[in-house]
């Protein structure tokens, strides 16, 4: 999927037409957008009949819409929508025409463009039956072995980079809790396909506050001894998930297969079938800007109902930036590890206030380091990606209690928080569940 401005493009054979940078109608501050820009000649048009005039695209993504379709300077006479397609009718036109479909999610109040890279990114859903390290130095993973709705999958996890830093990064949260498991309860055995959107059940480990990248460490893959390396790490929860009857494994990636002709490689079983990209897929280095995306990250999530316990599984290349665009998942030119990113933290929420609606919510910033920060220009953020302008200074080793405004709301069924800085960059994120927030009139401490 290609992202242009259309600056000066034609595809017409005769060059007719020049196209200027397009605007969406009624959202000015869109200055560019998601086009497919198509080259269509009927000849006398006028005279064809009506079903030889309609142009079908199809893999439209779903969650678009089209609210304006262009022939030259006149509008299309129809432009009907559907979840995977766009219908354009070109009755009564003839000639050579060039059309411009400009795509935006009008959704929202904020144009946003799925520029998903992952072709099939979602979540498997099964029972761990066998798992295998891979102990190599050429580009070892952890195998799972996943029976699924009466289907065998494999779970292809990295251990090893093969570039220059090639320790993963890893945190294992245990316990994990984050509204995100709500909406993961209701899915059934097997593999689903997940919408690269907030809101829903992608992962995206720089927007989803999912767990704080300060608590990431590097492990090697192979070390001498029991329980001391990332394969041990990984072993250790999928042995679990196998011994206990009613565990399952919730994989996050990129789906390949069934290969139907083909056994599966590690396990043998047949059709070949799995997952992999088991791991963080925004913000690379150029060699795999390519796989680069927006709520697309990929993880693996326990859930032990014996229990009632769920554990997080979270693995990125020490090569991948923290701050990475919010269109495209690249990582921001001239990124780097900023210095606000381990000074200012939010410490504790209030959720849940005493009293009828409106209710006075408000956040709490802790800066542990020696000097005054200056928060102007900054912003808090909600799930809603709402934002409350911040003000003032945060004084050296000081907390400020930031009364919530501008539409920012808490909602007491679980959410996210964020900080952002005066670039946009988020500096901390955290979220909390709705067990957290049941508690009126209490704080969230994080």
């Amino acid at each position: 999927m290609k992202i242009a401005s259309h600056d000066g493009l034609s595809l017409s054979p005769q060059n007719d037409f020049v196209w200027p940078r397009f605007d969406v109608v009624s959202h000015p501050y869109i200055k560019w957008g998601l086009g497919i820009s198509i080259g269509v000649k009927f000849g006398d048009g006028a005279n064809l009949p009506v079903n030889k005039l309609l142009l079908d695209i199809s893999s439209v993504a779903s969650g678009f819409t089209v609210p304006t379709g262009c022939i030259q300077t006149r509008l299309v006479g129809t432009v009907q929508t559907a979840e995977s397609g766009v219908r354009l009718n070109f009755s009564g036109m003839n000639g050579l025409w060039q059309a411009m479909i400009r795509l935006h999610d009008i959704s929202t109040s904020q144009a946003r463009y799925n520029t998903m890279s992952l072709k099939q990114y979602g979540v498997l859903v099964g029972k761990a039956t066998a798992g295998k390290r891979e102990d190599g130095q050429d580009t070892p993973h952890y195998q799972v072995q996943v029976r699924s709705a009466g289907v065998d999958y494999r779970l292809a996890v990295n251990v090893k980079s093969k570039g220059d830093k090639p320790e993963l990064l890893y945190l294992i949260a245990d316990p994990f809790e984050h509204p995100i498991l709500n909406r993961l309860a209701g899915l059934a055995e097997g593999f689903t396909l997940i919408p690269s959107q907030a809101g829903g059940a992608a992962l995206d480990f720089v927007r989803g506050n999912l767990f704080d990248k300060d608590g990431m460490r590097t492990l090697p893959h192979n070390l001498p001894g029991p329980s001391n390396d990332l394969n041990d790490r990984i072993e250790h929860l999928v042995a679990r998930a196998i011994s206990e009857q009613d565990a399952q494994v919730f994989a996050f990636g990129e789906r390949w297969g069934p290969e139907q002709d083909l056994k599966d490689k590690i396990f043998g079983f047949k059709p070949g079938n799995g997952i992999h990209d088991i791991h963080m897929n925004q913000g690379n280095d150029a060699a795999y800007r390519k796989d680069d995306g927006v709520w697309q990250d990929g993880g693996l999530l326990f859930h032990f109902p014996s229990t009632r316990q769920w554990v997080g599984v979270f693995l990125a290349f020490q090569s991948q930036s923290w701050h990475t665009d919010d269109q495209t998942g690249h990582a921001l030119e001239g990124d780097e590890d900023k210095t606000t990113d381990k000074q200012v933290r939010i410490v504790a929420a209030m959720v849940n206030p005493a009293g009828p609606d409106p209710e006075v919510e408000t956040v709490l910033l802790l800066n542990p380091s020696p000097q005054a920060i200056d928060l102007n220009g900054w912003h808090i953020a909600d799930q809603q990606k709402r934002k409350c302008p911040l003000s003032g200074s945060l004084p050296a080793h000081g907390t400020v209690s930031v009364q919530l405004g501008a539409g920012v709301k808490l909602g007491n069924s679980g959410g996210l928080i964020t900080l952002l800085d005066m670039k946009g960059l988020k500096v901390h994120g955290v979220s909390y569940t709705k067990v957290q927030a049941r508690e009126e009139d209490w704080l969230v401490v994080f």
